[in-house]
């Protein structure tokens, strides 16, 4: 393999094979995934006309996920190309089956359920392959990549996901089994074993709490979890859009673009962290200047400053939130290698749940005070929070994250 030693740029990135055959994959089972998704919630509301459990069943999606550190653990005791390749095939059986027209829907709801729960083996086995084949700095490049064409193909698979939704659920359900066997076969065909240096045998359970004690004893990946948690109150412009456009007495359309003008933002801060423009030094001093930025524009939302400026707002706010592709990079590179894909569970965990979290409280919130506060509010909470971080990374001695841990403990 290749060294390429601090080289940057997409192009660099791209040209390593296991991380292109691996970047290719991911976003087919992106956009499959979000397919999945739009296909449950209108498939809830076509059978009991009840738009609350429809995107009760959406949230549902993401609750799986705080399983992630009992799990992931698979990553670390098998050839993580397995674990992805074997995910993949589950996760296409299982849609295999949603996609059959008349099945009962509890029955759907379960196996959407243990598709998400296959999902997340498969998400740390990458999590923790990323590391080894893209080294040095490479690896933010490589994690700048993955989540600019993340965020676009969300939003292709929002779309498509929209339009076969309203022809049959069953149709998208079907189209993502299709895109999850693509995945698989890619990854098989083009992407190394790449086992574990030091496959653990211990339990789940104790292996669990041994990841936590190691995260929690090490400065920089404390503050990197907070970091990464934060990550959920960012997305409560995107929850509360609906509900804030018509607060400004906007039409229901207008949502729809508060809500691309997030992850559009996100998607130009992440290109720009992974370009030659800013060293590695910068990103690791900017992580939490960025997170408390990406507060400050939401606090203009207290003005109701109507649809344009709002959605300016909102993609300022999503670039600064692009300060994950260093965290993400930083944490990885960090936890021990013996127990990376538990880690990187971990921290999957951690973006989701806080971003259930955030959301609930921001809703219960705006019945008492409306979206435009609850959305402030949630400003003023980055910042400050983000604030915090700014002031507890630097306090991190250079050399605790500059080279990764090699065992757990």
């Amino acid at each position: 393999m290749t060294d390429h030693g601090e080289a940057r740029g997409w192009r660099a990135a791209l040209a390593v094979e296991d991380f292109r055959a691996l970047w290719i994959a991911e976003m087919v089972a992106s956009a499959g995934e979000q397919l999945a998704r739009v296909a449950m919630a209108v498939l809830v509301l076509a059978r009991t006309g009840s738009g609350s459990l429809a995107g009760l069943t959406y949230a549902l999606t993401f609750l799986p996920a705080v399983a992630g550190p009992l799990i992931a653990g698979v990553a670390d005791r098998y050839s993580r190309r397995a674990v992805l390749v074997i995910g993949d095939l589950a996760r296409a059986a299982l849609a295999g089956l949603m996609a059959v027209p008349g099945l009962p829907l509890p029955l759907s709801l379960g196996l959407l359920l243990g598709l998400q729960l296959m999902a997340i083996p498969a998400k740390a086995a990458r999590g923790a392959m990323l590391p080894d084949i893209l080294p040095g700095d490479l690896l933010v490049t490589g994690q700048s990549v993955r989540l600019v064409t993340q965020q676009i193909s969300q939003i292709a698979g929002f779309v498509l996901g929209g339009a076969l939704s309203g022809i049959a659920p069953e149709a998208a359900l079907a189209t993502y089994a299709i895109c999850c066997v693509g995945s698989a076969a890619v990854i098989a065909r083009y992407v190394g074993a790449w086992s574990p240096p030091e496959a653990t045998r211990r339990g789940y359970w104790g292996s669990s709490w041994d990841v936590v004690r190691v995260i929690w004893g090490h400065a920089g990946l404390r503050v990197l979890a907070l970091l990464a948690s934060l990550l959920g109150v960012t997305v409560v412009p995107e929850g509360l859009a609906a509900a804030y456009v018509a607060e400004m007495g906007g039409e229901s359309w207008q949502a729809g673009l508060l809500m691309a003008a997030d992850p559009a933002g996100m998607a130009l801060g992440a290109y720009l962290l992974g370009s030659r423009l800013i060293s590695a030094e910068r990103r690791l001093a900017s992580m939490g200047p960025l997170a408390a930025a990406g507060g400050l524009p939401l606090l203009v939302c207290l003005a109701r400053p109507g649809l344009v400026v709002s959605a300016v707002m909102f993609m300022l706010a999503g670039a600064c939130t692009a300060y994950l592709v260093v965290v993400g990079a930083t944490f990885s590179r960090l936890v021990p290698v013996t127990s990376r894909g538990q880690c990187m569970g971990l921290f999957n965990s951690l973006l989701a749940g806080s971003t259930g979290v955030a959301v609930l409280a921001a809703s219960a919130l705006t019945s008492l005070v409306g979206p435009a506060v609850s959305i402030a509010a949630a400003g003023a909470f980055i910042v400050t929070a983000g604030l915090v971080a700014t002031v507890l990374w630097r306090r991190v001695p250079l050399s605790t994250v500059t080279e990764p841990k090699s065992t757990v403990g």
